[in-house]
């Protein structure tokens, strides 16, 4: 069977500074990362959870939680600029995450603080940045308008 993998695609990273009116793509992006996940919470019965004497762990999903990383090009831009400023400003963006950009493609929407910017200065290669951005809102499921 072959593979349903889908290569070479560049996936969209949107961002908006005036609130959600107006969203932009972030330029010269090499990658991103979304993880989401569950926290777990230990609920083991020492009674209920135990075999042949021994006692297994049980957990519980109790809260969801996501986190972001975006990668790309170091380049004087407004949107750079923008998330640069977030940071000092400790002040929450709009996120959007597509896989691949078109209406009605699937995406994740989300706030979120940019709690980091990194630059990194190779000798011979383009200078890049890194921002983790940090949940200030629950991760919802849609499609791209």
């Amino acid at each position: 069977m072959a593979s349903l993998a889908k290569s070479g695609l560049k996936a969209l990273v949107s961002i908006s500074t005036d609130g959600g009116t107006v969203y932009t793509a972030f330029s010269e992006g090499l990658s991103s990362t979304l993880n989401v996940g569950i926290e777990m919470a230990e609920v083991t019965n020492r009674t209920s959870s135990t075999v042949s004497g021994i006692p297994w762990v049980e957990q519980i999903p109790v809260v969801n939680s996501w986190s972001a990383s975006i990668d790309g090009n170091l380049i004087d831009s407004a949107q750079q600029q923008a998330l640069d400023a977030a940071i000092l400003a400790h002040t929450a963006l709009k996120f959007r995450f597509a896989l691949e950009s078109g209406t009605g493609k699937r995406m994740f929407s989300c706030d979120g603080y940019v709690s980091s910017g990194s630059r990194s200065f190779p000798q011979k290669a383009a200078s890049t940045v890194t921002y983790q951005i940090s949940p200030a809102s629950a991760l919802t499921a849609g499609t791209q308008p």
